[in-house]
C-alpha cells in the first residue's frame, strides 16, 4: 500500500510475506518438512524492516495446524522430479471470487503438486477466512503465519495454503468463489470508504507438474509473513540444491498490495530490471485506479545460477521515494 493514497486512517505499515518456493524434483512431495530436512529450505531476513516475532529466521519444522506461525518463513513441500512448474493468480479485493488461467503444462505431463496460497487483512483471524470453493469444491485452507496489514488500518496479515492437487488436472481455467472479503461489488479501494474487512487481497496457484522426458528439477514451496515498506528490503535465503549449467532456472515472486512500478525484486545482489509489482494480476472487474494488490512476476534467472551453487538468496524491496507497502506472499525457484 502507498501511505500517501489509502484512506486508511493506519500510518504504520505492515506486510505479510509468504514464501513459496518451487524447486521441483522426486516423486514424493513432502506437505510440511520434518526437523530432521533442516539442510535444505529457506531462511529469511529482514533489512530495517518493522517484522513480527520470529520472522528472522525459517525452518523446516512443521508448524501445527492449530498454531499458525509469527512472521516465520517456513518450507511446507519439497519436491525432486522430472518436470518443473507454472503459475497462476487472481486479485479478488472487494470481491471474494476470482479465476486463475493456468498454462505451460506440457502435453503428457502429469500434476503432481497444486498449491492454492492467498492472504487477507483482517482485525482478527475470522472464522470463514481459511474457507473458499475451488470449482465449486469446498476447500479449508491452513492457517500459516500472520504479520501486521499494509497500511490499511486493519491491524493484521493472515495468510493462507491449501493443496488442491486432486482439482487440477492440468491447463485450463479454475475460479475461486465464496473467499472471506467484507465488501464483494469490486468497489476500487482508493475511491470507496470507508474499508469493510476483510480485505482479501488475491491468490496464486502453484502448480507443479512432471514428465520422465524433462530434466531433474528441485522444488520447494515456503510460506511465512514478512514485511516490506518505505525502504525496507526483505532477503531470504533458498538453499537444498546443487544447481547444473545444462538446463535453464527460474524463479518467481508472489506479492501482495503492490500498486507503484518502482517495487523492486532482487536475486544474489543483483535487482532484477524487469521485476516489479503495481497490482498487475488479472481480475473479476477492470483495472483498479492504482492496481489490483497482486502479482506474480516470473523471471529466468539461469545466468544467476552458477554451476554448482547450492544456495541463492532473493530479495525484495519497496524504496521509500515511492512511499509503497507491500507484502511478500511467495517466492518459487525451479533449479534443475
Amino acid at each position: 500500500m502507498a501511505i500517501a493514497f489509502r484512506t486508511s486512517k493506519s500510518t504504520k505499515a505492515s506486510v505479510i510475506a509468504l514464501m513459496v518456493i518451487a524447486l521441483g524434483a522426486s516423486t514424493t512431495a513432502i506437505a510440511a518438512a520434518s526437523p530432521s530436512a533442516h539442510r535444505s529450505g529457506v531462511r529469511g531476513t529482514t533489512t530495517g524492516a518493522n517484522t513480527s516475532r520470529g520472522a528472522g529466521r525459517a525452518e523446516f519444522a512443521a508448524t501445527p495446524a492449530h498454531q499458525y506461525a509469527s512472521g516465520a518463513l517456513r518450507t511446507v513441500q519439497r519436491i525432486v522430479l522430472h518436470g518443473g512448474y507454472t503459475t497462476a493468480d487472481a486479485g479478488m479485493r472487494n470481491l471474494g471470487h476470482g479465476t486463475m488461467k493456468i498454462k505451460g503444462v506440457p502435453a503428457g505431463a502429469k500434476v503432481k503438486s497444486a498449491i492454492l496460497v492467498w492472504d487477507i487483512l483482517g482485525k482478527h483471524l475470522g472464522a470463514a477466512f481459511p474457507h473458499g470453493k475451488f470449482d465449486g469444491h469446498a476447500i479449508t485452507g491452513k492457517t500459516w503465519a500472520h504479520g501486521k496489514d499494509p497500511c490499511w488500518g486493519v491491524t493484521r496479515n493472515f495468510s493462507f495454503e491449501a493443496n488442491v492437487t486432486s482439482l487440477v488436472s492440468g491447463n485450463g481455467s479454475y475460479h475461486l468463489t465464496g473467499f472471506a472479503s467484507g465488501k464483494t461489488n469490486g468497489a476500487d479501494p482508493w475511491l470507496t470508504s470507508p474499508q469493510v474487512p476483510p480485505l482479501l487481497e488475491g491468490a496464486t496457484l502453484v502448480v507443479v507438474y512432471q514428465k520422465s522426458s524433462m530434466p531433474k528439477t528441485v522444488i520447494q514451496l515456503a510460506e511465512g509473513a514478512s514485511e516490506s515498506q518505505l525502504s525496507h528490503t526483505l532477503h531470504a535465503k533458498l538453499f537444498g540444491f546443487r544447481a547444473n549449467s545444462h538446463h535453464p532456472a527460474k524463479t518467481s515472486y508472489i506479492v501482495a498490495d503492490g500498486q507503484v512500478k518502482g517495487n523492486k525484486g532482487g536475486f544474489d545482489g543483483r535487482i532484477l530490471p524487469h521485476v516489479g509489482f503495481s497490482g498487475k494480476a488479472p481480475q473479476a472487474v477492470h483495472r483498479y485506479s492504482r492496481g489490483n494488490l497482486w502479482d506474480t512476476v516470473t523471471v529466468n534467472i539461469s545466468s544467476l545460477v552458477r554451476p554448482g551453487a547450492t544456495s541463492a538468496t532473493a530479495s525484495v524491496d519497496a524504496p521509500r521515494s515511492f512511499r509503497d507497502c507491500i507484502v511478500w506472499v511467495g517466492q518459487v525457484l525451479s533449479v534443475p
